[in-house]
């Protein structure tokens, strides 16, 4: 009895490690998908592409000339930012591959300190140069616009001694002192770049806030998160290839044990495909959904993130479609070798006891004979037996 105990307890610890194990591989085998995922799209490269893609270096300044404050109270064409010439000094002082060059400048050196390679960020951005560059030519427009102006009447006085906002010319005034400290003043005016040159220990975290650390010291643990997911993939799959081999070990026969092993890779496939189909169906919900926002620059930042998800759903797509068709290969691949390898001899009638024929005859029992009589040599008779 103690025997017959011992053994199912054996087969029940046996049926929960099978059990677990399979289980443990499935979700092993989907970390390892999500992980490789990660690690794939996550890289400089692409993220450099997704910012030239979204077109956000192109509609920057636009955007961000919308967005600052304008005079409400003055008409259009006396409101400074909504001139022409500004907004033209601002694209030529500013241009699309400036910001680019800045913006690819600022990610190569974070993930140089994200990989590893250096204690802290190694970017240096200098917008000084830009800076100067829109003053100069807001000063060369405030030229142009004055000398384009007619000269003021007998009497007339300017009601402004702004050189972008006069009405007329003075006869025979320089203005050229005007116009240099006009571009003065735009160069040192903190609210246009406060900090033209942009590195690791000027780029305060929480809008730079004062008493704030530096943003590099307030995400100090990205680098270790980064490098644990590039070998992230490596360590999931080979246990995922441990689970298996669990499997294979406690199963009672090999055949069952592979059986075990190609349904949760044939299922995590159709679940892959599945969430290409979800991926897919919320792009196109994100598409249908109307970016409506007053601020230039927050519109611009919705579809520049809207762009970027796109091209981040394309890449998680690719890898899905990868392992999917991969997984689904490989499971019915062992389910089709174990269907031609299964055993075709057929197996033996079992013999059955013969049943003892019953006679239709009936059984013919001996006649009962009786004893004849005989005379013994005394004359006695006596009986035969």
């Amino acid at each position: 009895m103690r025997k017959s105990s011992t053994i199912t307890l054996m087969q029940f610890v046996r049926r929960l490690l099978v059990w677990m194990a399979t289980s443990v591989f499935t979700f092993l085998l989907l970390l390892t998908v999500l992980a490789t995922a990660i690690a794939i799209i996550i890289t400089p490269t692409h993220i450099k592409g997704w910012l030239k893609d979204s077109g956000a270096y192109s509609g920057f300044v636009d955007a961000a000339l919308k967005s600052l404050p304008h005079d409400t109270s003055k008409a259009v064409e006396d409101d400074l930012l909504a001139q022409p010439g500004v907004q033209a000094a601002a694209k030529k002082a500013f241009t699309p591959e400036l910001l680019q060059s800045s913006t690819e400048n600022f990610i190569d050196g974070t993930f140089v300190w994200v990989e590893g390679k250096s204690p802290k960020p190694t970017f240096n951005i200098d917008l000084s140069g830009a800076k100067q560059a829109f003053a100069t030519g807001i000063g060369d427009y405030a030229l142009q616009r004055y000398n384009s102006l007619p000269l003021c009447t007998t009497g007339q006085v300017p009601a402004t001694s702004d050189i972008l906002s006069v009405e007329c010319r003075v006869a025979g005034v320089d203005i050229t002192p005007a116009i240099n400290q006009k571009v003065q003043e735009i160069t040192a005016n903190k609210d246009l770049l406060d900090k033209p040159v942009i590195t690791p220990d000027t780029l305060e975290a929480n809008g730079g806030q004062p008493g704030q650390q530096p943003f590099y010291q307030n995400f100090s643990q990205l680098p270790r998160a980064y490098r644990w997911s590039r070998v992230a993939p490596y360590i999931l799959g080979v246990l995922a290839i441990l689970a298996a081999v669990v499997i294979i070990i406690a199963s009672t026969s090999k055949r069952r044990a592979l059986r075990r092993i190609a349904m949760p890779l044939i299922w995590v496939s159709i679940l892959l495909f599945g969430s290409m189909w979800l991926v897919n169906y919320g792009l196109n919900k994100i598409d249908e959904a109307k970016i409506t926002n007053e601020n230039a620059v927050a519109s611009l930042a919705q579809t520049t993130a809207v762009s970027i998800a796109h091209n981040v759903g394309k890449h998680l797509n690719t890898v899905y479609l990868w392992f999917a068709i991969g997984f689904l290969l490989l499971g019915g691949g062992i389910l089709i070798a174990l269907y031609f390898t299964r055993d075709k001899t057929p197996k033996a009638p079992q013999d059955k006891p013969e049943t003892p024929k019953i006679s239709d005859k009936k059984e013919v029992k001996p006649e009962a004979t009786t004893p004849i009589a005989t005379p013994n040599q005394s004359g006695q008779i006596v009986g035969l037996m």
